[in-house]
């Protein structure tokens, strides 16, 4: 007991490090998801040339007032862009150098490729890279670092700690980490992460989820912040979620907080994805009790919803010219909008920023080498296969017909290692040409998906799966490409002609669906985030407790099912694989069409009478 005091004690007076009645004022800047998105899109949003832009504009502005920055990310540096995943996401990392980052959380896709890579990668950054419940399995050991200290102005404390979420264990395969509960973790630790601390923030890649309901998927920043009171901040990520005000969790009230002297509640932000937005929190701190001054995510070259082609920003420019006439008065030229307007209106927060150069020269090379890499073969179909079927090509009764490859996407969503779902359903305007028989590349595929929707999860049981089903049917007027599941319909009367189907009845595929489906057990479906949150009259599933974003693109779920069927082929037989070819000394995957994914795997079936 005495020794528990006297810790509590150096606890006490190490947390009281700052001067006493200094007004201590500063910037937290943070991102999250970045998903290999270290270059602009074709519109030129985000970008991280852009990113650097951003920052150091406010960095510079930030200095001039006497306030010090500090750059954070919720993590998952990896996955999502085939110009990074070839690469290895080095220029990602490269860039967060360049641009200075001070701390990362470890998010669950930096497992996607094996902890080689992820050791290769934390030698490349320049800044640390934490996790406190990620464990080496031989030794119970921690695996990674766990926390970091800075101090800023002089002699304000801070202390960083990094959680990646739990749920990572489920689909690591390497089988050598022991990936523990947060919260768990965070008791037992929250007296030593605090010592000698002014402020604890913690960088985490656990998710939002409202309200603490996290449903079937692991807890998120708020149960953290309810169950281990003892955090300032939470710089969060994983759901992908751009909170625009901060989360507040106050439990200033707690014991724990009291022995500590602990004065604050816990602010939790995220900043969406793919650098996007960066977040700022303005933090104003005096003799131990801080205050955010002022909180916004601010946007990275987005272009306004509904000005996306040419002719729609030249239109945006001409309605902008018309609406925010510069007033000449007699004491000059008054712009109703603080500055010179022309073009950058047309953009959310009415800003265009430049690219760094320096940042771009080093980008570069890179995308020309990944460009190179996109054109390699990495599959072959045996088949043509159609993509999107044309207005005339109709099934009976006046129904689209499914396609081939519409069938071969949705189950490379479902196959694929970081998804893993029991049914998977795609819409027709997702597969955007068809591609004839012969050997494919990454860029042909990345033609057939373009958009870069994300592949999102969510958990039902069967009934609530019927459910979901009869509304598609009710509610979709275009096919719904399926996999790991028959859905039986009744057709019309003579002379009916086209109506909405009645549905006889579902079948899961997979047995072992099916027996969970018998236990009243939960199902993973998973679709585009598109399609996800309401999209072409799709249920809109995504404030159910269990939505969740996987990191995974539609176009790289099926540049992986090529890899997929390529190795269980070889798993076969080794020395005689089977439906592979062989290019360039390497095998390939042929998928044949008329095997796999012809008429007979048609997921919507008419009940003849």
């Amino acid at each position: 007991m005495k020794f528990i005091s006297l810790f509590l004690a150096i606890i006490a007076i190490d947390a009281y490090a700052f001067t006493q009645n200094r007004v201590y004022e500063f910037v937290i800047l943070h991102t999250n998801d970045h998903h290999g998105h270290y270059w602009r899109n074709d519109r030129g949003e985000y970008g991280m040339a852009a990113r650097k832009t951003l920052i150091d504009k406010i960095r510079k502005e930030a200095a001039l007032e006497g306030k010090e920055t500090i750059l954070l990310s919720g993590g998952d540096i990896n996955t999502g862009v085939p110009e990074s995943d070839l690469l290895e996401a080095k220029p990602d990392f490269l860039g967060m150098n360049m641009i200075g980052y001070d701390a990362v959380a470890i998010g669950n896709h930096e497992f996607d490729k094996g902890r080689a890579l992820l050791d290769r990668q934390i030698k490349w950054a320049e800044f640390p890279m934490l996790s406190a419940n990620v464990f080496e399995k031989s030794t119970g050991k921690p695996a990674y670092r766990q926390s970091f200290r800075k101090t800023i102005l002089g002699d304000l404390k801070l202390n960083i700690v990094g959680f990646t979420t739990e749920d990572t264990g489920s689909y690591y395969l390497e089988g050598d980490l022991d990936f523990r509960k947060v919260i768990d973790v965070a008791k037992e630790n929250i007296h030593s992460y605090r010592a000698g601390a002014d402020l604890l923030i913690a960088v985490t890649h656990m998710g939002h989820y409202s309200n603490g309901q996290h449903g079937t998927r692991a807890p998120g920043d708020i149960s953290l912040a309810r169950a281990v009171p003892g955090f300032d901040f939470i710089i969060g990520g994983h759901t992908q979620k751009p909170l625009f005000k901060p989360e507040i969790v106050d439990s200033t009230g707690h014991k724990l907080y009291q022995k500590l002297g602990i004065k604050n509640p816990t602010t939790i932000v995220q900043a969406y994805e793919w650098g996007k937005y960066v977040g700022r929190m303005d933090v104003r701190f005096i003799n131990g009790k801080y205050e955010v001054l002022s909180y916004k995510l601010i946007p990275v070259n987005l272009i306004r919803p509904g000005f996306d082609t040419p002719e729609q920003q030249k239109e945006c420019q001409s309605k902008v010219r018309k609406e925010w006439e510069v007033v000449v008065e007699e004491d000059g030229y008054l712009n109703p909008l603080g500055y010179e307007v022309k073009q950058d209106a047309c953009y959310v927060g009415n800003t265009q920023l430049h690219q760094d150069s320096e940042i771009l020269k080093m980008l570069a090379p890179f995308k020309i080498q990944a460009s190179a890499e996109l054109d390699k073969v990495i599959g072959h179909f045996a088949d043509d296969m159609k993509g999107r079927p044309g207005s005339r090509v109709t099934e009976r009764y006046g129904f689209p017909i499914e396609t081939n490859l519409g069938r071969f996407a949705a189950e490379s969503i479902c196959k694929h290692k970081n998804v893993l779902a029991d049914v998977c359903f795609i819409n027709n305007g997702g597969l955007r040409i068809d591609i004839p028989k012969g050997f494919v590349s990454y860029n042909d595929l990345l033609s057939l998906m373009p958009f870069n929707n994300q592949i999102v999860s969510f958990e039902l049981t069967f009934d609530e799966l019927v459910s979901y089903v009869k509304k598609l049917l009710v509610n979709v007027s275009e096919i719904s490409h399926l996999h790991g599941l028959e859905v039986y319909l009744n057709p019309p009367s003579p002379g009916e002609g086209r109506r909405t189907p009645s549905m006889s009845k579902i079948r899961l595929k997979s047995p072992k669906a099916q027996e969970r489906a018998r236990n009243s057990g939960k199902l993973r479906i998973a679709t585009v985030d598109y399609l996800g949150a309401g999209g072409s009259k799709y249920p809109d599933m995504s404030l159910h407790p269990s939505y969740k974003g996987t990191g995974v693109t539609d176009a790289m779920a099926i540049i992986g099912m090529f890899e997929h069927v390529k190795k269980r082929e070889l798993r076969k037989d080794p020395n005689t694989p089977r439906d592979l070819l062989k290019v360039n000394e390497e095998y390939v995957a042929n998928i044949q069409s008329d095997r796999d994914y012809g008429e007979q795997h048609h997921s919507f079936r008419w009940v003849e009478k």
